[in-house]
């Protein structure tokens, strides 16, 4: 895709981050982390109950806030597979920002509207932010789990 850039872990080193003025939490990413390279989804779609594979972002992010600990505040939803869906219950409890929401750290859920319909179409866990990017890592992305980066006028929602 033109509109981001996969990167590899070694390559955040170079990175100049912007600290929000929320706490983040490392925890999540370093968790997330182990999956790199993940191919297929089977152990986040089969997690959620699918026998055969489903577009897999949001069961990435769902198995890993879940299972890392802290996902305690995860909001309830009818279909934690479906983007939309998640979206609606991160809105309904007040977890919506706007795309012009700088104030990201790590462990925040990202959510992106590729089409620009206004509706949420992939997800994943944003790693941090320099002063033009933020850095995700994701599921499904390829049908891999991959760190990602992508301009911030190009990050259509964010939920925190």
């Amino acid at each position: 895709c033109d509109w981001s850039s996969d990167v590899c872990s070694s390559d955040l080193s170079g990175v100049h981050w912007v600290n929000g003025s929320r706490k983040g939490c490392d925890a999540i990413i370093k968790y997330a982390k182990q999956y790199l390279g993940n191919t297929g989804g089977k152990t986040f779609w089969s997690y959620l109950g699918f026998k055969s594979r489903v577009s897999w972002c949001a069961c990435y992010v769902y198995y890993i806030m879940k299972n890392s600990g802290y996902g305690g505040s995860y909001p309830s939803s009818s279909n934690y597979a479906y983007c939309p869906t998640m979206a609606s219950a991160f809105s309904s409890v007040g977890r919506f920002a706007s795309s012009n929401f700088r104030d990201i750290v790590a462990g925040d859920v990202i959510y992106f509207d590729y089409k620009k319909q206004g509706e949420t179409h992939h997800t994943g866990l944003v790693i941090g932010r320099d002063d033009s990017k933020v850095y995700t890592i994701e599921g499904n992305s390829g049908d891999k789990v991959k760190i990602k980066s992508y301009n911030f006028n190009l990050v259509l929602i964010l939920i925190v």
